[in-house]
């Protein structure tokens, strides 16, 4: 119970000093993403489909399969903003794009992953 106390008043103090560091530096701090978590095995996306709202988008990518997987918005690649990122069995990465509201495809390009079916839509709402 002790060291829980200590945790708590150490994140607490964490968290007022990086508010004091904020205003005398003069940076203000940037608006946090929607934040929507994706599962990636072989060979899906889940879920179905993806959902997430108009701007700054953070993408939580957790392979759960056992081989690599990859995670690429076809609609961002034609425009050379796609960043291709691995992600290894059990590993998770997270990924920040901003989207306008519409429809977007998400494939994986490991070889032979997108024709297996390792695709799904994104909805993006304003």
């Amino acid at each position: 119970m002790h060291a829980q106390l200590k945790m708590v008043i150490a994140c607490l103090l964490a968290f007022v000093l990086a508010g004091c560091v904020a205003r005398q530096t003069g940076t203000v701090p940037r608006a946090e993403s929607a934040v929507v978590g994706v599962v990636m095995r072989e060979f899906e996306f889940e879920p179905r489909p993806l959902v997430a709202k108009a701007g700054r988008v953070r993408f939580q990518l957790m392979n759960r399969g056992s081989v690599e997987h990859d995670f690429m918005i076809t609609e961002l690649m034609m425009n050379m903003e796609h960043d291709r990122d691995l992600v290894q069995p059990g590993q998770t990465k997270t990924i920040e794009v901003d989207l306008k509201p519409g429809l977007y495809e998400v494939v994986c390009t490991v070889p032979g992953h997108k024709e297996a079916g390792m695709k799904v839509t994104i909805e993006v709402n304003s």
